[in-house]
């Protein structure tokens, strides 16, 4: 991550959708919603001009409002330079808790958008030439147990394994984890998700490669975390 930048993965500027305060508040609803996005920086005439993030889910009940406001409901949208590292750029996510961030050039001008879904399917997307090629994306081990490939979709995922995962951020099971854990996590690592434990199994220190799911009624990591906090 330290060797691309912000410019590499950015939705560039001419695909941005974006509300505009000039428009009606219908003519902006009209266009999120065609969109099928769910996040629109909000800008005035143009995206030179960005002053928040519009979330659909906070736009759609203002439909019912008398009169609507777009500035009550917009969130801040983070500014980042184009020639900032992915790697840069994921810690400032993480940080702030943030999802989007419009990418400026070194005039200021806006020259994209980037989200922090782009970074993690640059984390976890084509991991063949690090891993084996011919590997199965989904093995199974037994009743309770099989291995993913981390770049493996949460929909591949729940129509394997019947686990129903769901985020707007993130579509894979790899970029899933590291978004739950808040960092990219070190081979040996575990969190629980529903029943079962999940171990990073590979991982190249960029990317999930493999996650080892077992069930169990109750994960080694809550053991020990319980085991710690007896007297």
């Amino acid at each position: 991550l330290r060797d691309r930048v912000v410019r590499d993965i950015m939705t560039p500027r001419g695909e941005v959708v974006y509300l505009d305060l000039k428009d009606s508040f219908e003519t902006n609803v009209k266009k999120a919603i065609e969109s099928r996005h769910t996040r629109f920086p909000l800008c005035r005439e143009n995206l030179d001009n960005t002053i928040g993030l519009i979330h659909i889910k906070e736009l759609v009940p203002m439909m019912r409002d008398p009169h609507p406001d777009l500035m009550r409901i917009k969130r801040e949208l983070i500014p980042v330079p184009e020639m900032m590292s992915l790697e840069k750029l994921l810690n400032l996510f993480l940080g702030k808790h943030a999802h989007v961030a419009v990418v400026v050039d070194e005039f200021g001008g806006t020259v994209g958008m980037v989200t922090l879904e782009n970074v993690l399917e640059e984390l976890v997307g084509d991991i063949q030439d690090e891993f084996d090629s011919e590997k199965e994306e989904f093995r199974k081990i037994n009743e309770n147990e099989f291995t993913v490939d981390g770049a493996l979709g949460l929909y591949e995922l729940r129509d394997a394994a019947g686990l129903d995962l769901e985020s707007a951020d993130v579509s894979t099971i790899g970029g899933y984890v590291i978004h739950l854990l808040g960092h990219l996590p070190k081979q040996g690592e575990q969190v629980k998700i529903d029943d079962y434990c999940i171990t990073v199994s590979q991982t190249d220190g960029r990317r999930i490669g493999q996650l080892h799911f077992k069930k169990v009624s109750e994960s080694p990591v809550e053991v020990a975390t319980k085991a710690d906090a007896s007297p």
